[in-house]
């Protein structure tokens, strides 16, 4: 007996909204693969001569000292990993906005008690919505076509220091996504008004702790709900 016409039935009666979001994405950072790129720098070297001379002033000896300083400079290169954008068979950039584990989603869980605080109390009015995002709300596609190409010259990654390790690391950049579409399909009880505030929020905080970018949404369509 074929019953996928009733397992499609379920699979529409449990999904309580599902919402289209048009979006692009400003200063985004690579991120899901590598590159080698070998990096040229100019190194200083510096060289500091000290010259004392004596002076009498009244009854006191004064020591003075003149310092001169020799510069020189040489270039350097090495070899680096440059975090960078997977493309697909149409030569389009990628980007993991979408899935689970995705930077919209980790945007969100990331900001959820910064927006409502403590959603573990029952007269929150997002009670329970980091767990209702985690395992009832699904974006889709996974990977989204963000743009042609990159912003920044091949030879010129954008480079950032990590303090706590002292190296730096490199990223690729697109300074503007072309336009694109996802969609956000409950299955829980995460109410429209939360998602909506949580979207507007992630506007302004940016794409997760790393700040992998800023999303400005265009547009947003109901597709399922009330």
């Amino acid at each position: 007996m074929d019953i996928t016409a009733k397992l499609k039935q379920i699979d529409k009666d449990s999904t309580k909204a599902q919402l289209k979001v048009t979006a692009k994405i400003y200063d985004l950072h690579g991120h899901g693969t590598t590159r080698s790129q070998i990096i040229t720098r100019q190194s200083y070297n510096e060289t500091e001569t000290e010259i004392e001379g004596a002076s009498i002033e009244g009854s006191a000896k004064h020591k003075s000292s003149q310092k001169s300083l020799a510069t020189g400079s040489k270039i350097k290169e090495k070899t680096v990993d440059v975090f960078t954008f997977p493309s697909n068979g149409n030569g389009k950039l990628l980007a993991p906005l979408g899935g689970s584990y995705g930077y919209i989603m980790g945007a969100m869980k990331a900001s959820v008690a910064r927006k409502f605080g403590d959603t573990s109390k029952k007269t929150n009015e997002a009670y329970g919505a980091k767990g209702n995002l985690a395992t009832g709300t699904l974006i889709e596609p996974q990977w989204i076509e963000v743009a042609n190409n990159i912003s920044n010259d091949l030879d010129k990654p954008t480079e950032y220091l990590i303090p706590k390790r002292n190296v730096f690391t490199y990223f690729d950049v697109i300074k503007e996504t072309l336009p694109f579409s996802f969609t956000i399909t409950v299955e829980s009880e995460l109410s429209e008004d939360v998602l909506l505030h949580l979207l507007s929020f992630i506007q302004r905080v940016g794409l997760g702790p790393k700040r992998r970018g800023i999303m400005k949404i265009e547009k947003v369509e109901r597709i399922i709900g009330d």
